[in-house]
């Protein structure tokens, strides 16, 4: 275990172990990236969806505060995460609402637009942090989401995340090949090939099982943890 290892890694090891034991029995927290397993040959990142709004918001405090040089450039980035800002124009100079510009309702039939840009920006700002990563066989991207991820939606998010790696690997830029979608909403996990952008399979994780994985990676990080604690003594 490294010293700055984090809970979320310990549980996105326990999920890949749980749901694929014969897949992965010699996962290990590691660095650069988060797990590796050698007998497969996998290297895993593991990170939490980022999210458009969250970002929006914060630029959009700043424009209110009178913090950004450049508000035209400041509402071009809020611009860039699918939200709108409503400004006019009075003395305080003062900013008006933040909306969604594609408030897309969530349902069975389509993947809501924002979740699917979120994702893509997520496979593409980890695909940057990673291009000085060891590479192996298998490179994979373990994004958690905090929200519901349906597997109807599964056949645009795997065609939007199979578009970006045809573009990284046209740019020739690293690319992570497969990526696994865990959705808290559904307790479901999703494994997608990106590079064909098709769905492999969606295991579906119970109350007892969320509950075991928990256990799992709680006693494995407090156990790393206090052999850290007792070696930097």
């Amino acid at each position: 275990m490294r010293k700055n290892a984090d809970y979320e890694e310990y549980y996105a090891k326990s999920v890949l172990e749980f749901c694929f034991p014969e897949k992965f029995c010699e996962l290990r927290v590691a660095d650069r990236p988060d797990l590796v397993d050698k007998s497969p040959d996998v290297g895993i990142e593991v990170t939490r969806l980022a999210d458009d709004m969250v970002k929006a918001t914060r630029l959009w405090n700043r424009l209110n505060e009178g913090k950004c040089r450049n508000e035209e450039g400041t509402i071009g980035e809020i611009d860039k995460c699918g939200a709108s800002v409503i400004s006019y124009c009075d003395n305080t100079k003062h900013f008006g609402a933040l909306v969604k510009k594609d408030a897309s309702e969530y349902n069975e039939e389509s993947a809501p637009a924002d979740l699917v840009r979120n994702i893509c920006n997520t496979f593409l700002s980890k695909c940057d942090r990673a291009k000085g990563y060891k590479k192996y066989s298998q490179n994979v991207l373990f994004i958690s989401v905090r929200g519901t991820v349906l597997r109807t939606w599964a056949s645009a998010i795997g065609e939007a995340i199979h578009d970006v790696y045809r573009k990284q690997k046209l740019n020739k830029e690293f690319a992570f090949n497969v990526v696994y979608l865990l959705s808290g909403g559904e307790s479901v996990l999703l494994e997608f090939n990106v590079e064909t952008g098709r769905l492999i399979c969606c295991r579906e994780i119970s109350a007892q099982g969320q509950h075991e994985i928990s256990r799992r990676a709680m006693e494995q990080f407090r156990k790393d943890l206090r052999m850290i604690s007792s070696t930097t003594r």
